[in-house]
């Protein structure tokens, strides 16, 4: 990444991928103890503001990237409104099944693993 004179500007990253809420930060490395992050979530039916917003990941019909946190929770409520919500994906709290699914492939290759140490062993 550039500033507006052409100089590099690096970063890092931290990404809270929560259950219920998710949130990030960031920080430039020519000034590492200083961090920066959103100031506030704000929900608009709910009138809610949170350091964090929730995990929730709308998508279009055509399952392309549509919003993230109380903006995909706001505009799915409008759509079931107007009644336009059912070629939508609205996905909620669902951090915990990615993390059953990569605990499960990784118990999958390791049976795999020991199938194959123990048919070179004999």
């Amino acid at each position: 990444m550039e500033d507006q004179c052409g100089e590099s500007i690096n970063l890092v990253a931290a990404i809270d991928f929560g259950t219920t809420y998710s949130g990030y930060a960031f920080s430039l490395t020519h000034d590492e103890l200083k961090f920066y992050g959103p100031q506030i979530w704000n929900s608009g039916h709910g009138g809610m503001s949170s350091l964090k917003t929730p995990t929730s990941l709308l998508l279009n019909p055509d399952q392309t990237f549509n919003s993230f946190g109380f903006e995909a929770e706001d505009k799915f409520a409008e759509l079931v409104a107007d009644e336009n919500h059912h070629e939508f994906y609205l996905f909620q709290r669902f951090k915990m099944k990615l993390h059953c699914k990569v605990t499960e492939k990784r118990k999958k290759e390791k049976r795999e693993r020991k199938k194959k140490e123990k048919r070179w062993m004999n």
